[in-house]
């Protein structure tokens, strides 16, 4: 059975909608080179799509029904440009949130809210800037085992740095090849990172996290 265990879904971190198109940067290539490079025997199989705010939901539920998403962790990334975004309600009240740039428009904390109890066994990455100020709030909408955001702007160099070390860490440990969920090994590989030099970095993007207790 293939262990399909990290999906990632991508827009361009361009800020103006004329550059979406021919930006070329992608976290996505990135990530895969380095996970490629190290995964022996298929340890993980990484997906990818772009980040479709009409399709979004349908690739994360898809991705989740596998088979191999029934146990243990998997990992989901949505990676784009962040910005504040602003709507009115049903009432006309204004609604302030962050959104993440998708190639056809806007995904909102408040659509990822709406999948609610579908993600007990994921660790939801959010690639972009400033997610990470709504995180408990996002923590307590959702099921999902785990949360990691940035509350800062972030230069996309330095993210990528970031989670690539990070995605690397969790294939050499067993994370993605886990039988249950465990915060203590997901925990222990952040903390060995603000050790092993990276707590600069983290602490300049104000890198958050939230696990959830209970192991399953």
């Amino acid at each position: 059975m293939a262990n399909e265990k990290l999906l990632i879904l991508e827009s361009c971190w361009s800020e103006g909608h004329r550059y979406r198109l021919t930006d070329r940067r992608s976290t996505t290539a990135i990530y895969k080179a380095g996970l490629d490079a190290i995964n022996i025997g298929d340890r993980l199989v990484t997906l990818t799509r772009p980040l479709i705010s009409a399709n979004f939901v349908a690739d994360m539920d898809s991705f989740l029904s596998l088979p191999a998403n029934r146990k243990g962790i998997n990992v989901i990334i949505l990676s784009g440009h962040g910005q504040k975004f602003q709507f009115e309600d049903d009432d006309g009240e204004l609604v302030l949130t962050k959104s993440i740039a998708a190639y056809d428009g806007q995904v909102t904390l408040l659509d990822i809210e709406e999948l609610m109890y579908s993600m007990s066994r994921t660790i939801l990455i959010l690639d972009c800037c400033t997610a990470g100020e709504h995180i408990h709030k996002l923590f307590r909408s959702t099921d999902c085992f785990g949360i990691i955001a940035f509350a800062s702007e972030v230069i996309w160099l330095d993210s990528t740095l970031f989670l690539q070390n990070m995605l690397l860490r969790f294939l050499i440990y067993g994370v993605f090849s886990m039988k249950q969920r465990r915060k203590d090994k997901v925990e222990a590989i952040l903390k060995n990172m603000q050790r092993d030099g990276y707590k600069a970095l983290m602490d300049k993007m104000k890198l958050r996290w939230k696990l959830r207790k209970q192991p399953c």
